[in-house]
């Protein structure tokens, strides 16, 4: 067994999360909505794709489960697309191609969109298209016809990336509309916290105290250990618990940046008691081997952007109150600038915010920077 990155990890590689598994399924049981959240690249889709779907499945053998990722939507149009593309898999997954045909008519009963239903590549796909007396479908009526299949069949929705819907004007008010007409319990997945807040914690806004809040932080030192020891010894490697504890602080104990180390540790090594040495020469080989898309994201950034990252990466990747007169004298930027291009790094990925501990989200990035900047 190997460390696996850059895509959904399978049960069995999934590092702890067991609390956070059980408190998910306790509240999905009683029909109650989630909003799981934790930063980007913490294992939050991998918990509810490889845990929470198939164990509700196998609970429920007539069930149906609505996934989409709304990552990036930036207008109406893309978010009903999105759904739209969404309902088609869910589809697919949930029933057989007979299943779809016999009870098509009752699950867009009282609507009426033009849904056909072709097979492409052998699979079937279900295509809605647009009212015959309206321009399009809309948000309400998508989850109408998962209303209708909640009827006879046990559902669950499952919303990727939720907070990118504040992009979207009104889509706040279409989704309460939408979620407190039924019991479907509902899982919403977020990486942004700072833009959940203002989603679910502000007094008057529309999802105002929708859900229960369930975190991912960060993994204990000594599970993570033994959860690396496990798959160095793919390669007759090992680690001591002090020298675990240094590659995760230098990967900023974000779990994709550790599994990508540690695959590049047993790509180099064999038979090898791993210190810092031999992290500092993975490290070095994964930088020099990225250094171009590193470089790319550095160019998308203003120079501003640049200069508060840089400085928060020189000071280890975290850092508290970027508006302390410490860090504005470290920057030579004021405390409005600083507010301003903090926020727009955290909207775009480079920055987490934690307890009001600010952290570069990406371990490696956080080391390229330290190197080439």
């Amino acid at each position: 067994m190997n460390f696996i990155y850059d895509r959904v990890l399978t049960r069995e590689n999934i590092c702890n999360l067991k609390t956070e598994q059980k408190l998910i399924e306790k509240h999905i049981s009683s029909k109650h909505n989630v909003v799981l959240y934790a930063p980007r690249n913490f294992g939050k889709t991998s918990l509810v794709k490889a845990i929470t779907i198939p164990d509700f499945r196998n609970k429920h053998k007539n069930s149906f489960v609505f996934f989409a990722d709304l990552m990036g939507v930036k207008n109406m149009d893309s978010l009903i697309q999105r759904l739209k593309k969404a309902l088609d898999v869910s589809l697919k997954e949930s029933f057989p191609l007979k299943n779809i045909i016999e009870n098509i008519g009752e699950y867009i009963k009282n609507l009426r969109p033009d849904i056909s239903i072709d097979i492409e590549g052998g699979a079937p796909k279900v295509k809605i298209a647009s009212y015959s007396s309206k321009p399009e479908i809309t948000i309400s009526d998508i989850f109408k016809i998962i209303s209708n299949i909640s009827r006879k069949h046990n559902c669950l929705i499952v919303l990727d990336e939720f907070q990118d819907i504040s992009f979207v004007n009104e889509a706040e008010a279409l989704f309460r509309d939408v979620f407190q007409n039924w019991d479907i319990p509902v899982i919403i997945l977020g990486s942004k916290k700072h833009i959940l807040t203002h989603i679910f914690a502000k007094p008057n806004a529309p999802l105002a105290s929708f859900g229960h809040d369930v975190v991912i932080k960060n993994i204990d030192y000594e599970e993570f250990h033994e959860y690396m020891n496990e798959r160095f010894e793919l390669k007759k490697n090992r680690i001591n618990l002090e020298n675990s504890k240094t590659l995760q602080d230098l990967m900023l104990r974000v779990p994709e940046s550790i599994n990508m180390l540690g695959f590049e540790l047993n790509y180099i090594f064999q038979k090898t008691n791993i210190t810092k040495k031999e992290i500092d020469i993975a490290i070095n080989s994964i930088l020099n081997n990225r250094q171009e898309r590193f470089e790319f994201l550095m160019k998308v950034i203003s120079k501003a952007e640049e200069t508060i990252l840089k400085t928060i990466a020189k000071k280890g990747g975290v850092i508290i109150h970027p508006t302390s007169k410490t860090f504005l004298a470290m920057v030579n930027l004021t405390a409005r600038t600083v507010s301003l291009n903090v926020n727009k790094l955290l909207d775009n990925g480079f920055l987490e915010v934690e307890d009001e501990h600010f952290r570069v989200s990406d371990g490696l990035l956080c080391k390229y920077i330290q190197k080439f900047r």
